[in-house]
């Protein structure tokens, strides 16, 4: 079709619209009787009569409009046409149809969806949007979509709704209530599992040194797994045997206590003699309400530094940063929980942590399980010991000189 004659067919119904309604009403033209026909676009929502000009008419040809060659309308099928010239080229078997970008460009098919209503006569039709009728020059509004009684926001999830055939979508929305019934019924017990984190106990005391029968307070739930007193006594009596020690840890020495917990081992340390001990828990509340309270309780908060954060990523700071935290230490004791880490990752860390020099002692706790993963040297130290006391286990590494001293 020629630019001048759409021009001509669109002005006609622009002309016509602006006859025949006002304010934000449908655009309609009446001719002969009740018969009325509407110019909408299907994509953007807007109608002929939002227009500021033609020329924003004209360039979106291209979103959703389309001017198509119709049959010879029989006569007396009253269908409506625009006025003036737009009416002519009606009658020359012109037709303004819109069309969308559904899955059919039919008519009917649009309809089943649910996304358009037809009129009553078979030559009357009218395209509206479901939703956004309202509104003038607005796109239309999102249906909501809901699914076992919630809101689904995403257009990916509503995708994969939509696509899927209505008895997978019933049998989905009852394992979802089934599932939303079990999560109401363990609430109770897990609400009352928090709360008991929030809370401590004081069962764990200082074997031996200047804080010697200190109580330490632990959190009563499962946050922490703090190094038993009788497990605590046998490793400090082994290290000071390696060490060369009978009564005491050696002064102007430092000690390392990553996964530190409540603190327990490092504070037993501090409390045998060691000058410094470096702290690092990664929970807050812990730190706050466990270890700095156990250090205070002692009064060796002066002698401690506490680093609140994963001991893997204090491992990974001290290979980039020179003398990180001081230097190598003389012990370190790795207690970790064992579900929550990786051992193979750990001790690729410590093997090349400059956190270690040549005559350093290191701990090690492991579950049972895990015994294949306890490698038999770390770094530049060989393994000494491996003991178990009850569920627990320990790997004592040391200089290959210590390896002929009795416990």
């Amino acid at each position: 079709m020629a630019n001048e004659q759409l021009g001509e067919l669109l002005c006609g119904a622009f002309a016509a619209a602006r006859q025949g309604r006002s304010g934000g009403r449908r655009q309609q033209q009446e001719r002969g009787g009740d018969e009325d026909v509407e110019i909408f676009n299907i994509e953007s929502g807007w109608k002929i009569d939002s227009l500021e000009g033609l020329e924003d008419l004209l360039d979106a040809a291209g979103e959703g409009w389309s001017v198509e060659a119709a049959p010879e309308p029989a006569s007396g099928s009253g269908r409506s046409t625009a006025a003036g010239s737009g009416a002519s080229l009606l009658d020359d078997g012109w037709s303004v149809e819109a069309v969308g970008s559904g899955p059919s460009d039919d008519l009917d098919e649009f309809v089943d969806e649910g996304d358009f209503e037809l009129g009553s006569g078979d030559a009357d039709w009218e395209a509206a949007a479901s939703s956004g009728r309202g509104q003038r020059g607005a796109a239309e509004a999102q249906p909501v979509v809901t699914f076992g009684g919630r809101v689904v926001a995403g257009k990916a999830e509503q995708q994969v709704l939509a696509s899927l055939p209505r008895h997978m979508l019933r049998r989905l929305e009852e394992e979802q209530r089934e599932a939303d019934e079990e999560r109401e019924r363990l609430r109770p017990a897990a609400r009352k599992k928090a709360a008991a984190r929030l809370k401590t106990h004081q069962q764990l005391r200082i074997i031996s040194g200047t804080a010697a029968g200190r109580r330490l307070r632990s959190p009563q739930g499962d946050q922490t797994r703090p190094m038993m007193e009788m497990v605590r006594n046998a490793v400090f009596n082994m290290v000071m045997s390696l060490y060369g020690c009978s009564s005491g840890l050696p002064e102007n020495t430092r000690w390392l206590d990553l996964f530190a917990g409540t603190g327990a081992v490092g504070i037993e340390a501090l409390s045998r003699g060691v000058s410094e001990c470096h702290f690092v828990e990664m929970s807050p509340w812990v730190v706050s309400n466990c270890l700095m309270p156990n250090l205070e309780t002692c009064e060796l908060e002066s002698a401690a530094v506490v680093h609140t954060g994963k001991a893997e990523d204090f491992l990974r700071r001290a290979q980039q940063r020179n003398r990180f935290a001081g230097g190598a230490f003389d012990f370190l004791s790795v207690c970790p929980p064992y579900e929550l880490v990786d051992y193979n990752e750990l001790y690729d860390l410590l093997d090349d942590s400059p956190l270690l020099h040549e005559e350093s002692i290191v701990i090690v706790e492991y579950p049972k399980k895990l015994a294949s993963l306890v490698r038999p040297t770390l770094g530049p130290l060989e393994k000494l010991r491996d003991r178990r006391y009850g569920r627990t286990y320990l790997a004592i590494y040391g200089p290959a000189a210590a390896a002929g001293i009795e416990d």
